[in-house]
């Protein structure tokens, strides 16, 4: 438990933080201790949430102390990563063109590319970052609404 860390995160949540860096080690132990904190159903104890590299334990303090719960979940913290369970695989279903992608035609004449040569585009890169240790994030960054002209996206 050399690197583990309690952070206090207000009066009603502390941090349990095994590192700084995107490590797979390092996420499985806090999963390990994730579960582990949630199998305690311990009446403080409201909700765990996990990250990729510590987990926020949110508490009610006027069940258990910020002292008395570090001193509950230390021993949880000592655990290593093989005790975590592999986690499983989630595919998430993705729908091209028509009523959810209703832009699949105007993004593909905008980059000179079919349909098709667009959602083969898609897949590839998905495919190249799919097995990062760091995992990969699929997000807009931010969100554009549908029907927005291209030429206000270039900006």
């Amino acid at each position: 438990m050399e690197n583990v860390r309690f952070l206090p995160c207000g009066d009603q949540a502390v941090t349990v933080e095994w590192g700084s860096t995107i490590d797979e080690h390092i996420n499985r132990q806090v999963h390990a201790f994730a579960r582990k904190a949630e199998a305690l159903s311990h009446p403080a104890i409201t909700e765990v949430v996990p990250t990729y590299r510590s987990a926020t334990v949110h508490y009610r303090p006027e069940v258990l102390s910020y002292e008395e719960l570090k001193h509950l979940l230390a021993p949880l913290a000592q655990g290593n990563a093989e005790e975590a369970e592999e986690l499983p695989v989630v595919e998430i279903p993705v729908c091209y063109g028509g009523e959810y992608g209703p832009d699949l035609l105007e993004v593909a004449q905008h980059c000179s590319l079919t349909p098709e040569e667009v959602i083969a585009a898609v897949i590839a890169c998905i495919a190249k970052a799919s097995d990062s240790p760091r995992g990969y994030n699929l997000s807009l960054g931010c969100q554009i609404p549908v029907g927005t002209p291209f030429e206000n996206m270039l900006a």
